[in-house]
């Protein structure tokens, strides 16, 4: 899922630094949403990989992933601090609609 946060950080620092275009921000805010509600386990490890409808396409964990959660989180709050209901980017972008 490391893509997909940079997928967040990356719109929500589009947002932040070089204009407030509101397409962007709801762009970062459905992937937050969506990795947030479907990124990880209940123990809290983020998995390698999800499938469209949210469910882990591959058990392994990625400290990767983790990683990009933190960059693309903090951006992601940082344009926005009290998040909307966010899921259907990640939808459309990872299945290609």
């Amino acid at each position: 899922m490391w893509m997909q946060w940079r997928i967040v950080w990356m719109f929500s620092e589009l947002y932040l630094k070089l204009q407030k275009n509101d397409r962007w921000l709801e762009a970062a805010a459905h992937g937050y949403e969506f990795l947030t509600r479907h990124g990880k386990d209940e123990q809290g490890r983020y998995y390698f990989a999800l499938a469209c409808d949210g469910s882990p396409s591959m058990v392994p964990y990625s400290v990767a992933a983790g990683l990009q959660r933190i960059a693309g989180g903090v951006s992601a709050v940082k344009a926005e601090p009290t998040p909307p209901s966010w899921s259907k980017f990640l939808y459309v972008s990872a299945c290609g609609i």
